[in-house]
C-alpha cells in the first residue's frame, strides 16, 4: 500500500499537471468504485480541480466550496497521467478526461475507491488525518504516544494517531531509532521518543528524494508510471536472513500485527538502550 511518500510524490505531480484544470468528461468503466454513487461523481465534470493536497495515505481533489474528490489506493490502486490517445492500461476503473489528457485511476483488485466528500465530510477526514510526519511537533508525538497503550509498531500504523506511516517507514524508523517494534509505548523515554520522531522525519523525507518505494510487485508507480528508487535504500525492510548494516547480526522478521516487522535483534533489543 503507498505510504506517505508514495502519495506525497502522485500529490505533488498532479498538482502539476491538473490544478486549475477542468474535468471535461468521466468516463465510469466500474461503478463499484465511484462512491457514494456514479452519478455524484459524474456531477464533477465541468468543474475546476483548484488544487491536489495529502490527507494521510489519501489523494484528495479539491473543489470550489470546500469538497473534494479523495482517491485512496490500497493495494493494488494506481493514478495514472496520460495523453488521449494513449494505449489502454489494464484494471482501468475510471477515467477523468483533461482537454488532450486523462487522469485514469487503476486498480486490479478492486480494493481502492474514488469518493466525493461534501465540505462537511472533508473536514471530519481533515480532523483525524491532517496531522502527519512532516508537520507533527515533538510535544505533539510525545503526547500522543504517550497516550496509546500498545507497542510501539502498532501505535505508528495508527493512522488516528500520525497519518500516513505504514509498514514500510515504521520499520525503517524505528531500526534507525535503535527501538525494538515490540516495546511498550509506555516503556518509552523521551530522548527515544525524540529519537524515534526524527527517525520518522528522516525516513519519510528519504524516501521523498527518491520518489517512493516500488516493491517487487511493482504496485507503485508515479502517475506517468516510472517506479521509485526508495527500496534500493532499505536497510531492514526485506531483509530478513542478510547482515545488519549497522552490526552483522542476522537481520530477523516477526509478524506483529499482522504484518511483517523486520528488525535486528541485536542493535533493537527489548529495553531501553544507553546512548
Amino acid at each position: 500500500m503507498p505510504e506517505f511518500p508514495e502519495v506525497y510524490t502522485i500529490v505533488s505531480d498532479l498538482n502539476r499537471e491538473i490544478a486549475g484544470k477542468r474535468i471535461i468528461s468521466i468516463q465510469i468503466l466500474d461503478p463499484a468504485l465511484a462512491r457514494p454513487s456514479k452519478d455524484i461523481i459524474k456531477s464533477l465534470v465541468g468543474k475546476n480541480v483548484e488544487g491536489v493536497s495529502q490527507l494521510g495515505k489519501n489523494i484528495v481533489l479539491n473543489f470550489q466550496g470546500g469538497g473534494g474528490l479523495i482517491f485512496h489506493l490500497r493495494m493494488t490502486g494506481r493514478l495514472l497521467f496520460r495523453k488521449r490517445d494513449a494505449g489502454a492500461d489494464p484494471y482501468t476503473r475510471l477515467v477523468f478526461y483533461f482537454g488532450e489528457n486523462q487522469l485514469r485511476f487503476c486498480e486490479m483488485r478492486r480494493f481502492g475507491y474514488a469518493q466525493y466528500l461534501s465540505k462537511d465530510e472533508m473536514e471530519v477526514l481533515k480532523s483525524h488525518r491532517e496531522i502527519n510526519m512532516l508537520n507533527i511537533s515533538g510535544e505533539e508525538f510525545t503526547k500522543r504516544i504517550k497516550e496509546k497503550n500498545t507497542i510501539v509498531k502498532r501505535a505508528l500504523l495508527d493512522q488516528d494517531m500520525i497519518s500516513g506511516v505504514g509498514n514500510i517507514y515504521a520499520n525503517e524508523a524505528l531500526f534507525l531509532a535503535k527501538i525494538n517494534p515490540e516495546r511498550l509505548t509506555k516503556s518509552l523515554l523521551p530522548r527515544e521518543i525524540n529519537l524515534l520522531l526524527a527517525s520518522l522525519k528522516t525516513v519519510i523525507n528519504e524516501g521523498i528524494s527518491h520518489r517512493g518505494a516500488t516493491l517487487p510487485d511493482k504496485s507503485f508507480v508515479d502517475i506517468y508510471g516510472k517506479p521509485g528508487s526508495e527500496q534500493n535504500y532499505f536497510k531492514v525492510y526485506g531483509k530478513n536472513g542478510k547482515p545488519c548494516p549497522i552490526c552483522n547480526s542476522i537481520i530477523v522478521v516477526k509478524q506483529i500485527s499482522q504484518r511483517g516487522s523486520f528488525f535486528c535483534p541485536t542493535c533493537q533489543k527489548n529495553t531501553a538502550w544507553n546512548p
